[in-house]
């Protein structure tokens, strides 16, 4: 297995949550994301929350369109909402960073004819050129106004799937050519000069499950990082909510974890939730004893490989009035806090110990 020093974002594990709330569904082109409307702002009384209780790494989701408001075009937009978000958005990244918070960046992306995430630009497939030119000029771009942090990390997309594994719906993405746009946006990456961590996730909606036999695990091989050897696995898991196993987590993730092992890779997992019983949001789907043994098990299989696991990012959190303490059920998921931190969920005393 690789050696990095304990401060490389592959060197120790971290464990921490999702942020979300800067991935946008439709908005206005013509003027840009609008500030406080279409997306929040974060309170340093949120951050200090996440501080506090000993959040070690945020997944922060962002969208690509309010970036790079044209295809092949600057990163950042510099024209009104673009310009805005944009100072939003690295703001953010820098105070969790004061905080000593790595960040994962990762691009959420809508599309309006679904009404769900997609492997789209405006809705629409981009290409491997596209891709690059995005993933070069916005790494540099991060990389200048956090002057080269290496505890920033990029997750290059969230959840590529094929038009199947989406049951015939939306545009996706086919196998092969997911990781021939992986690899050019590590190309890309590593030709702007950044050096930082790069996740790559697997099809099936990034399913820690099913990474082994989609034929993600056969084609994430393929992909070279020369000579930097500084990318990574990332995976999604949802399991234990389909099951009352105490295992379920375990489970799910016990092949990759072989397998990567086996290639002498790191693996993070970017997304996992477990529902918790009574969370104020009735009905439930789960009980809070039920959901302690489940992830009691799956604290001491990540601490039993953490050779491999890099860390775990909960699903999800945001500004207060942004998000709920709904279960899988219904609402926006899993909420650790739903006023800014003054006070915490069922979801945040399950997990609370283990961060």
């Amino acid at each position: 297995m690789p050696s990095y020093p304990p401060g490389h974002v592959l060197g120790s594990q971290r464990n921490g949550l999702n942020h979300t709330g800067m991935n946008l569904g439709s908005f206005d082109r013509s003027l840009g994301p609008l500030r406080n409307t279409q997306y929040p702002t974060y309170s340093d009384a949120l951050l200090d929350w996440y501080q506090a209780k000993n959040v070690k790494s945020v997944r922060l989701m962002f969208t690509w369109e309010a970036v790079q408001p044209a295809l092949g075009g600057s990163v950042p937009g510099t024209t009104g909402g673009y310009a805005d978000y944009w100072a939003d958005l690295t703001d953010v990244v820098n105070r969790l960073l004061a905080r000593n918070v790595y960040v994962i960046l990762a691009p959420w992306q809508f599309n309006p004819g679904t009404r769900n995430t997609d492997i789209v630009y405006d809705g629409d497939p981009f290409t491997a050129a596209d891709f690059a030119d995005f993933w070069g000029k916005f790494s540099a771009a991060i990389n200048a106004s956090t002057s080269n942090d290496q505890r920033v990390a990029f997750d290059l997309i969230n959840e590529p799937h094929t038009q199947a594994e989406a049951g015939g719906a939306g545009v996706g993405i086919t196998l092969p050519d997911w990781f021939t746009y992986a690899q050019a946006a590590i190309n890309a990456i590593r030709s702007a000069g950044g050096t930082n961590t790069i996740f790559v996730p697997g099809m099936g909606f990034d399913s820690a499950s099913s990474f082994t036999t989609n034929g993600s695990s056969t084609a994430w091989t393929g992909l070279t990082d020369i000579p930097l050897n500084n990318i990574a696995v990332t995976v999604h898991c949802y399991d234990g909510n389909s099951s009352t196993s105490t295992t379920a987590l375990r489970d799910a993730c016990a092949d990759l974890v072989n397998w990567a092992q086996q290639h002498e890779l790191k693996v993070n997992v970017g997304e996992i939730a477990l529902d918790a019983g009574p969370n104020g949001s009735p009905p439930f789907r789960s009980d809070f004893l039920t959901a302690q043994a489940q992830w009691a098990d799956w604290n001491s299989f990540c601490i039993s490989n953490n050779d491999v696991i890099v860390g775990w990012n909960w699903w999800a959190n945001s500004a207060g009035g942004q998000w709920d303490d709904a279960d899988s059920l219904g609402g926006s998921h899993w909420g650790l806090t739903v006023d800014d931190g003054a006070s915490q969920t069922v979801y945040m005393d399950l997990i609370e110990a283990t961060l």
